[in-house]
């Protein structure tokens, strides 16, 4: 085994983790689904979430395909990103459902301030580190820099109608590029 292939399967069992607990949560909510008051913007996340999974996953390929020598402290922000990642994935759907009626809308809102936290963290990660690590300069910084505002945003206002307009941009923009995402051979 390649040290690339090494850390892409350190990598595909964090995410492999995340994808367990998000899938686990899901099933929870299902199953309790007469005691939910469904609001589009959780499972909305939950999905921008799993988008999230499968894309990192799929461009940790690309990234470490072709890795040679790799320390311990070079591969540090990489887990950090993963971890974040891991993080945002088990903040996005409720780990338990009580037996009392559950509003997914008061849930989503008692719990932004720390999701969109974790996700401003992974992307300011993103901008320092990853991207110009791995995009050799292709990265979209400027994409990413108007995210982490809108989201700083988000942490700035609990107004419903700019937490919706926000995350329906994030879900066009941010998943329509995450379905072109490409293996390079």
């Amino acid at each position: 085994m390649s040290v690339g292939e090494y850390v892409a399967v350190f990598v595909s069992i964090i995410l492999g983790i995340a994808l367990g607990d998000l899938a686990l949560s899901a099933h929870r909510l299902l199953r309790a689904r007469h005691r939910v008051e469904w609001h589009w913007v959780t499972p909305a996340l939950a999905l921008f979430m799993l988008m999230n999974v499968i894309t990192f996953w799929w461009a940790s390929f690309n990234w470490y395909r072709e890795l040679g020598d790799f320390s311990v402290g070079a591969f540090l922000p990489d887990v950090a990103l993963f971890v974040l990642l891991f993080l945002g994935v088990a903040a996005v759907l409720p780990d338990e459902i009580p037996e009392s009626p559950f509003s997914l809308k008061d849930f989503y809102f008692r719990e932004a301030r720390y999701f969109w936290s974790i996700m401003i963290m992974m992307v300011i990660l993103i901008i320092v580190y990853i991207d110009p690590r791995y995009s050799g300069g292709e990265g979209g910084q400027l994409e990413n820099i108007f995210g982490v505002v809108l989201m700083v945003a988000l942490l700035a206002t609990k107004r419903p109608w700019v937490h919706y307009l926000v995350i329906a941009f994030i879900l066009l923009t941010v998943g329509s590029n995450y379905l072109v995402e490409t293996i390079r051979s």
